[in-house]
């Protein structure tokens, strides 16, 4: 009687150890499958707890448009005067145009609200005006190949034209024949003073163009 090999005597425990290997991999996937499907289930709730929960659908105002709803129509009359006249900025008038906005939505037949409208419009125009004619200015200059840049001293004077390093200004005696040559034209866009500056005369100039009643401590050369 032949003996069986060794290897045949020792598969049945073999092949038994493979079955409960996979018995064991297929519990733990099974395992991990309920693992993974709670912890769905647990985000899916908080998640949509959050989305349930109250949220202002807006940002909370801020101070100055809380500051302006509080303010009433006599306070809004008066910050419109302060804002309107005729060296304030285009951004400056749009503010105002905003209080007298206030004011005609409380009271429609307001004379002064609708007067100070008016004059609004009329002197934003005028700044417009004077806005393109600087942009003008200097396209035109460039074009030409000319040193120098022009702009408007928004700032604190929105009638007061301000020529940077001009070249052609370099001289007190270029400057007084540029002043007299110019002031016609520039009063009638609405500039009521200019200011040279340049690095070649360590500073700047400021001529009154004497458009306006206002006696000047500052007159041109």
């Amino acid at each position: 009687m032949g003996v069986l090999p060794l290897a045949d005597s020792t598969a049945a425990p073999a092949r038994d150890g493979a079955a409960s290997a996979k018995s064991s991999s297929t519990s733990r996937e099974i395992w991990l499958a309920v693992i993974g499907g709670a912890l769905l289930m647990l985000i899916l709730a908080v998640v949509g707890r959050q989305t349930n929960t109250p949220q202002s659908s807006s940002p909370a105002p801020s101070n100055a448009a809380t500051e302006f709803d509080r303010m009433t129509p006599a306070q809004h009359l008066t910050e419109a005067k302060r804002l309107i006249n005729d060296s304030s900025s285009p951004d400056q008038f749009t503010v105002a145009g905003k209080h007298l906005e206030a004011v005609l939505a409380v009271d429609r037949n307001n004379k002064e609200a609708s007067r100070l409208q008016d004059r609004a419009i009329k002197l934003m125009k005028a700044a417009i005006s004077r806005d393109d004619f600087v942009t003008k200015l200097n396209e035109t200059n460039s074009n030409k190949g000319i040193h120098g840049h022009a702009a408007i001293d928004w700032q604190t004077n929105g009638t007061r034209l301000i020529m940077v390093d001009f070249d052609a200004l370099r001289s007190e005696d270029a400057q007084g024949q540029y002043i007299r040559a110019t002031k016609g034209t520039h009063c009638r866009i609405g500039f009521r003073e200019i200011e040279l500056r340049g690095v070649w005369w360590g500073g700047s100039t400021a001529y009154d163009l004497g458009c306006t009643s206002k006696r000047s401590t500052d007159s041109p050369t």
